[in-house]
């Protein structure tokens, strides 16, 4: 007797414990169920808004979709539609670095959706007009940087006839720190280095002169303007070496004076 009320005890828990199971296993498949559909319920109001050209309710209702549902169906048509967003000509807030940034995050995480090839093809093509806006980004700023060398370029030869010397030096030296893919710095060069050896510049350095000349020389061996550079630098060596042995010979004289 005592072992059949065992039994029945053992089976009464088995069976609650298989109740428990099927009941849990149904909320939860219910959860998903309910989180699903509320899911595609946002992302069907968000390609309505779409449709209708109303971007930021659109983003907001695609984000709601991926709050619902993090990695599966249907996150990935959510973050397409952001993609297509952020890439749409008509919105205002437009951004193709987060566009492209969407289409990789798809490709990357869901290698198997429906939408994988579309987002694809659109990832570079962004990536290409990317590139290309960039391109001609960095053509413009070449073309403003050049134009400002040129610039300053004409201006040296005025400032140093009216004995601006300071001036002439001044945009000369910042002529040189511009980037500029078509550059003129061998002419830089060459300005800062009269400038510093011209005889009517109150502050004319011979030594630092010579070195704008050695630079030139060195990093611009093709330049046209080398024959004249090493003239240039030869009588300033010349010079140079005679104030040395000016200066030793004056020390020599005040020796023999003690």
């Amino acid at each position: 007797m005592g072992k059949k009320h065992i039994r029945k005890r053992q089976c009464f828990h088995f069976f609650i414990a298989c109740l428990m199971i099927v009941i849990f296993s149904g909320c939860a498949s219910l959860s998903v169920y309910k989180n699903k559909k509320a899911a595609n319920d946002h992302l069907k109001k968000a390609e309505y808004l779409f449709e209708q050209g109303d971007f930021v309710q659109s983003e907001r209702e695609n984000r709601r979709v991926l709050s619902i549902i993090d990695r599966d169906e249907p996150a990935d048509k959510a973050i397409y539609n952001l993609g297509l967003i952020y890439a749409h000509r008509d919105n205002v807030e437009r951004d193709y670095l987060k566009s492209v940034d969407l289409f990789k995050r798809m490709l990357e995480e869901y290698p198997d959706s429906p939408l994988y090839n579309h987002a694809k093809t659109l990832f570079f093509l962004l990536n290409d007009n990317l590139s290309f806006q960039n391109q001609n980004i960095k053509s413009q700023v070449q073309i403003e940087n050049l134009s400002i060398i040129n610039g300053y370029l004409l201006q040296t030869d005025e400032l140093v006839k009216t004995n601006n010397f300071k001036k002439a030096l001044q945009i000369n030296q910042e002529a040189l720190s511009i980037p500029s893919k078509e550059h003129r710095y061998d002419e830089i060069l060459f300005n800062i280095g009269l400038i510093y050896a011209h005889h009517d510049n109150p502050d004319k350095n011979y030594k630092i002169s010579i070195e704008y000349f050695d630079r030139l020389i060195k990093e611009y061996p093709e330049s046209p303007l080398i024959d004249q550079t090493k003239v240039w630098q030869s009588l300033l060596d010349v010079i140079e070496k005679s104030k040395q042995v000016d200066i030793e010979i004056d020390q020599k004289k005040k020796e023999l004076a003690r």
